[in-house]
């Protein structure tokens, strides 16, 4: 499918993506008190979002699917929302409704380590998805997973569901 034929979702994932450069774009102390629920559930949204991506991806790898945007395109978006991962944990948004764990606001480094494994994931999976290497393909998406998975252990609560 073209682009022309889903202008809802290429305007919504715009919107997604200028939202995303607007928050990481202020810094801590520019959010007030007011702000620091909506700016947890605003990176709990773009964190659903790159899940979201995520899943459909693996529709199409794994289940051969081939309606929607196209491979590329879920990965572009991924590899835009995956940019500054860390620039949405700002200091301050430690608490409340969030399932991220104190290491990250305590070990900042080993933080955007783990960001920087899953920026490295995606840059190579976009990468095979252009190439079109199958192989490369699936053993990209695989770091990708990989990296979200690391990062989650050392820095996200778990939960039950």
């Amino acid at each position: 499918m073209t682009p022309t034929n889903r202008p809802g979702l290429y305007a919504l994932t715009t919107l997604m993506l200028i939202g995303a450069g607007a928050l990481t774009s202020a810094s801590a102390a520019d959010l007030g008190i007011d702000q620091i629920e909506p700016a947890i559930k605003y990176r709990q949204n773009l964190m659903k979002a790159m899940a979201g991506l995520a899943g459909a991806s693996v529709g199409q790898i794994r289940d051969g699917l081939g309606f929607g945007p196209d491979l590329k395109t879920l990965a572009q978006a991924l590899q835009s929302l995956s940019r500054d991962i860390p620039a949405l944990f700002p200091t301050g948004t430690d608490f409340g409704e969030t399932e991220a764990k104190a290491e990250v606001w305590s070990k900042p480094d080993d933080f955007k380590a783990a960001a920087g494994k899953l920026r490295d994931g995606v840059d190579a999976y976009l990468a095979a998805v252009e190439q079109g290497d199958r192989g490369a393909i699936d053993k990209g998406f695989k770091a990708v997973g990989d990296a979200c998975k690391g990062c989650h252990k050392h820095f996200r609560e778990e939960h039950e569901h």
